[in-house]
């Protein structure tokens, strides 16, 4: 019971301490040296300490008042080291407005007892942002419905439809993948082969006509050196044809009286039947008379030597 007491007075002593507080300070706001006006306009302070009667005053840099300010100095402006985690300064302070900081793009708040901001969650592959993430609320996915997909992870991007194929579809797609189309690899194939296929083609033309120029060239050098040859030949056995021609006219055998070397042989001159006599000596010499008719219709014999004739032995 003692106890009790002692209590009881303690906190009887409290509250009587804590009314003669709450009089001293309505006592300094309202003493007798009057009333304590407070600046009542934003961004403004009193440029004297209560209870003085003062004007008021603009707020210095870098700090702030909302209003009804009894005091001498504004509240000082937050910067960004007072910010919470993963945020940025949205709008710098004000005389009258405290800096505001919020989240950066990507992450979000989830209360106001955080001390930072989370980042948003990403849909996996297969799934899309249903909803987007905003600096209070997270991501929200959703399975690609079926004829849509997402490869990528991503906490912006939805599922995205597959493509529709004009030739039909070779490979289907997936809630992950992509219709691939029947005629988008053979036009690639397509593709790649003229490009290789085109210059070999242009390089193998090249060497095959420089291969066939090169062969006719010396093709006809032999041909021409040939020709000019056969040219000559054709010049001189027909020189010689006429030559023969000529001579066989001229010198073909009449008569041959047989009887060995020594016996004259007598040859048509072509012209007419005179006689044509060809001795042998014993220098093996043709010496040939022939008999000449003359105007009175006699003749005369002439000794020829056949090499003189025939060009010589």
């Amino acid at each position: 019971m003692p106890q009790i007491l002692n209590l009881y007075s303690t906190y009887s002593l409290m509250c009587q301490d804590l009314v003669f507080y709450l009089l001293a300070v309505s006592c300094i706001i309202h003493g007798s040296y009057g009333v304590c006006q407070p600046c009542t306009g934003p961004g403004t302070k009193r440029a004297l300490l209560c209870p003085q009667p003062s004007p008021c005053i603009p707020c210095s840099e870098g700090t702030f008042s909302k209003g009804n300010n009894l005091e001498i100095n504004c509240q000082p402006c937050k910067t960004i080291a007072d910010c919470k985690y993963n945020t940025e300064i949205t709008q710098s302070c004000t005389l009258v407005e405290d800096t505001v900081c919020d989240c950066i793009d990507g992450y979000y708040l989830r209360s106001d007892y955080e001390i930072g901001c989370i980042k948003h969650r990403a849909c996996d592959p297969g799934f899309g942002v249903e909803s987007r993430g905003t600096k209070r609320t997270n991501t929200e996915c959703k399975e690609c419905p079926v004829g849509t997909f997402s490869n990528i992870s991503s906490y912006t991007e939805p599922c995205i439809p597959h493509k529709v194929c004009t030739y039909g579809v070779e490979t289907q797609g997936t809630k992950t993948s992509d219709n691939i189309c029947s005629t988008d690899r053979g036009l690639k194939g397509k593709i790649i082969a003229l490009c290789v296929t085109i210059p070999l083609v242009v390089i193998l033309a090249t060497i095959v006509i420089i291969v066939i120029c090169c062969r006719q060239r010396k093709r006809r050098r032999p041909s021409q050196n040939l020709g000019n040859n056969d040219l000559g030949m054709h010049r001189s056995s027909s020189s010689i044809n006429s030559s023969t021609q000529s001579c066989m006219k001229d010198w073909c055998p009449l008569q041959d009286s047989g009887g060995g070397d020594d016996q004259p042989r007598h040859y048509n001159t072509g012209d007419s039947e005179m006689p044509l006599n060809i001795y042998h000596d014993d220098s093996h010499r043709h010496i040939t008379h022939q008999s000449i008719s003359t105007s009175n219709g006699s003749y005369h014999s002439t000794a020829v030597d056949s090499r003189s004739i025939t060009g010589g032995a």
